[in-house]
C-alpha cells in the first residue's frame, strides 16, 4: 500500500534546523523529496538549549497548568541562560580550517606599496559581519567569527609592515589606514 501525503513547517534532526516541505509519494518510484527553502546549522550547544526551553515551556504551560506571567519569566531566564551558554561555546576546526588558518598567517606581505594596498584590500574584504545570534548558536556564524580573527591578525600584521613601508607617503598609508577602520579593526 502506498502512502501519499504532505508535511510542512520546520523539523529538527542531526544538528540542523530544516524549514521547507517533505511530499511523498505520486512518483513512479515512491521516492520522498526534500525541498527546503533554508538551512540552519545549530552547534550541539545551541542544540540542547533549545530543547531544554521547549520541555520546559511546554512541561509548565500544559502539564501543571501553570500561569501565563510564570512560563514567561521561565522563558525570559531561559534566553539569558541560551546567552551564556552560546557565547561559550567554540567551533570545532576541521582539518581544511587549519589548513586555512595555516595559509592565511603564512602568505607573505607583499613589499611595494600597490602590491600592499591591494593586498589589504583583499584581507579587509574577507572580514564578514556575523549576527548576534548566529555567532553564538550556529556553527557557521562561530567559524566566520574565528576566521574573521585569523583575517584581523593579517591586518594587523599588513598595517605594522605598512608603517614601515610608507613612512614617506601618509596618502597611501591613510588608505590602509582607512581600509582596516571600515573592517572594524582598530590600528
Amino acid at each position: 500500500m502506498k502512502k501519499s501525503g504532505r508535511v510542512s513547517g520546520t523539523r529538527i534532526s542531526s544538528g540542523s534546523l530544516t524549514s521547507g516541505r517533505v511530499s511523498s509519494g505520486g512518483g513512479s518510484s515512491g521516492s520522498s523529496r526534500s525541498s527546503s527553502s533554508g538551512n540552519v546549522k545549530l552547534s550541539p550547544t545551541g542544540m540542547l538549549v533549545l530543547f531544554i526551553i521547549v520541555v520546559v515551556i511546554v512541561g509548565m504551560y500544559a502539564l501543571l497548568s501553570v500561569e501565563l506571567p510564570i512560563v514567561i519569566a521561565v522563558f525570559a531566564a531561559s534566553v539569558l541562560g541560551i546567552v551564556v551558554i552560546g557565547a561559550v561555546g567554540k567551533p570545532e576546526l576541521t582539518p581544511e580550517d587549519k589548513l586555512r588558518e595555516s595559509t592565511i598567517t603564512q602568505f607573505q606581505i607583499p613589499n611595494t606599496k600597490e602590491a600592499l594596498l591591494e593586498f589589504a584590500i583583499l584581507a579587509t574584504q574577507k572580514i564578514q559581519p556575523v549576527g548576534v545570534m548566529a555567532k553564538m548558536f550556529t556553527i557557521d556564524g562561530k567559524r566566520q567569527v574565528w576566521l574573521n580573527k585569523v583575517w584581523s591578525e593579517k591586518c594587523n600584521m599588513i598595517y605594522t609592515k605598512a608603517r614601515l613601508a610608507m613612512k614617506d607617503d601618509p596618502g597611501s598609508l591613510s588608505e590602509i589606514t582607512r581600509l582596516m577602520n571600515q573592517a572594524g579593526i582598530k590600528v
